[in-house]
């Protein structure tokens, strides 16, 4: 499966699905991809190729630079399988312009896993609004995650682009 992390930072949840087989392309802002994202992606790939007892192929990760609020074109070829979100929702401005990177990213038949803390209400209930103009969205319920991590303000959302009438899928 292609996955790409939105806001990847230190790469953390996507190296996870790196780890499990899946090719995986880590964005973030410039800055953040040199300072951060490259040399943990390297380290961590470097470490498991020589460790690597996987059942799968393990894929070496791409890293490319993401500005949410430029234009962009897709970091490679085609709609990934599942687009992830660690702790990105933090503004409603950025709202829309995230909105369009999981347009132009997600395909289909895609996936957008979102986890974050719920740390601006106006954010997470912008965001929620948009997505559900293009996505069905589900909830994972509180009872559902690990008690260690379950918290009111910690939102797990899994989303897929809506069906057009008569199940011909939309694009997101």
């Amino acid at each position: 499966r292609r996955v790409v992390e939105l806001g990847s930072g230190c790469g953390l949840a996507g190296l996870a699905f790196m780890l499990k087989g899946a090719r995986v392309t880590l964005t973030d802002l410039s800055e953040v991809t040199k300072a951060l994202t490259s040399q943990n992606a390297n380290a961590v790939y470097k470490r498991a190729l020589t460790s690597w007892q996987g059942g799968s192929t393990l894929h070496e990760p791409t890293v490319e630079p993401i500005d949410w609020t430029c234009e962009y074109a897709a970091p490679t070829e085609g709609a990934f399988d599942i687009v992830l979100l660690t702790d990105c929702i933090f503004s409603s401005v950025l709202t829309p312009h995230l909105i369009r990177q999981i347009k132009r990213l997600a395909g289909k038949n895609s996936e957008i896993i979102c986890c974050h803390e719920i740390r601006d209400v106006e954010a997470n209930d912008s965001f929620l609004a948009a997505l559900a103009e293009i996505c069905t969205i589900r909830r994972i319920q509180q009872s559902k995650l690990h008690p260690e991590f379950s918290s009111n303000l910690i939102n797990v959302v899994i989303a897929k682009p809506r069906r057009k009438k008569g199940g011909a899928a939309r694009a997101v």
